[in-house]
């Protein structure tokens, strides 16, 4: 059975998920700066461990003996609370030992998923020769306290929305996060937050909104938050994304992120 850990426990699941280093998303429930769960088979000496945040449920160790714990949770809590609620479904990213992947089929069983891949790329230094011009009549700004004021926007909730992905309110974005609004005519045109805030490293989210896609407006944001981002003493921004996402992929690597490396994916619906 697994058990869920308090948080003091958390050190000693560190070394199991040590190779998902990538996945900033991790290494913040470790260390207690987003929310999230860490679950491990109930003994003193786990050799495996499952992370959750939002939708996101990593797995890392050796998986031996963790099939049956790993079924039992989403067959019981799961499940359950997705499917009241409405949701989609969720996504599990394992590390690297061969044995996850019969690990989620059994977990899994008789119920719908697929297997994706993801790229991972990051950024650690800012190539002004890439620089991203602002498309004509669009402005730039920084997501802050004058932006959030103003609150007649069309958009408007869409970002308050995007800002409560990961902070538990607005108030809570501004002390710990940061990110980039594009405006035009009375509207929000994209956003781009940062993610899992941890040290000196953040994950980057970008929401273009449809009506602007294709034109150019990721690449403005993207440059304006790594402009402050690199301003603020971060080191490296990671992107992730789905490896058939191919606007996606252009923009980072338009943007000057590097490819790190591709990683599996599955995604169960409720």
């Amino acid at each position: 059975m697994l058990e869920r850990l308090d948080p003091a426990a958390y050190e000693r699941i560190r070394p199991l998920v040590g190779s998902l280093d990538y996945h900033l998303a991790v290494m913040s429930v470790l260390a207690g700066a987003s929310r999230g769960a860490v679950y491990a088979v109930s003994d003193d000496a786990p050799r495996a461990a499952l992370i959750h945040t939002g939708h996101r449920w990593h797995l890392g160790g050796d998986p031996a003996g963790f099939a049956d714990g790993l079924k039992q949770l989403f067959d019981e809590v799961v499940y359950p609370r997705g499917q009241a609620a409405g949701d989609f479904g969720f996504m599990l990213y394992p590390d690297d030992h061969p044995g996850w992947g019969e690990v989620i089929e059994t977990a899994l069983a008789g119920r719908p998923a697929r297997r994706f891949t993801r790229h991972y790329y990051h950024l650690t230094a800012l190539d002004h020769a890439r620089a991203a011009a602002v498309p004509a009549g669009m402005s730039i700004h920084a997501i802050d306290a004058d932006l959030l004021a103003q609150t007649a926007l069309t958009g408007y909730a869409e970002l308050v929305e995007e800002l409560h992905s990961e902070r538990v309110s607005v108030e809570d974005f501004l002390a710990h996060s940061f990110g980039t609004c594009a405006v035009t005519g009375g509207a929000i045109a994209g956003m781009c937050t940062s993610e899992y805030n941890t040290g000196t490293r953040v994950e980057v989210g970008i929401n273009t909104m449809e009506a602007y896609q294709r034109k150019g407006v990721a690449s403005a944001l993207l440059w304006a938050f790594a402009q402050i981002a690199f301003a603020r003493g971060v080191t490296e921004i990671g992107w992730h994304c789905w490896s058939e996402n191919t606007p996606s992929v252009g923009t980072a690597l338009k943007n000057g992120f590097r490819f790190v490396r591709e990683y599996p994916a599955t995604v169960a619906y409720f």
